[in-house]
């Protein structure tokens, strides 16, 4: 029987077993954040080289799309302005190509957008590999101040292909008109002498 004052041994050892737990656990919780630390740089590092492996690809996918959507864009200002069309035949058809080009530019402007979106995205998601601003922001801003040249050469070309088959219209209605005119007058004037000779 144990009186106050008085300890067991027994509770004595219990209570330095508890004490050893505690310690130990303390410990492996330690080891278990140092461990997870570890994981997680380990993780971010991964993910690093990855993003280093994409990225590499992407920044020359990037340089090589650019200068063959500036080559592309340059052949299409030449069409844009060139006022011939050697193979239309008449305005209607030149209209009719146009229109073609103009959908052929609109759907090639995605192009320049997934360039501009994917520059936007590294930029603002600060990814890690690093573009120089310089090169691509200034091939960037060159593709799209073309980009607008053309779309601008484009318009004014397709107004005034428009107003050209405009007055093609009028000019061809006109002469219509004039052939009508000439025909019921010729008809007019036969029924006439018609009349006198009877």
């Amino acid at each position: 029987m144990v009186t106050q004052g008085q300890t067991d041994a027994q509770h004595m050892f219990l209570r330095q077993r508890l004490q050893a737990l505690d310690t130990g656990w303390n410990e492996l919780h330690k080891m278990w954040e140092n461990r997870q630390n570890l994981l997680s740089q380990s993780h971010a590092y991964q993910l690093f080289l990855r993003d280093t492996k994409f990225g590499a690809p992407w920044f020359r996918c990037l340089l090589r799309s650019s200068p063959q959507l500036n080559l592309w864009i340059n052949e299409k200002m030449l069409t844009a302005q060139d006022m011939t069309y050697d193979e239309a035949r008449n305005l209607h058809s030149k209209w009719l190509k146009h229109q073609a080009f103009m959908a052929e530019l609109q759907s090639n402007k995605e192009w320049l957008d997934k360039i501009s979106k994917v520059r936007r995205a590294k930029r603002e998601g600060g990814g890690a590999l690093r573009v120089p601003p310089t090169i691509v922001t200034r091939d960037l801003a060159s593709l799209k101040t073309m980009w607008e040249e053309l779309e601008s050469t484009t318009q004014t070309k397709a107004k005034c292909l428009f107003d050209a088959n405009k007055a093609e219209l009028f000019t061809q209605s006109c002469a219509d008109l004039d052939n009508i005119y000439q025909i019921t007058n010729n008809k007019r004037l036969g029924e006439v002498g018609e009349v006198y000779v009877k």
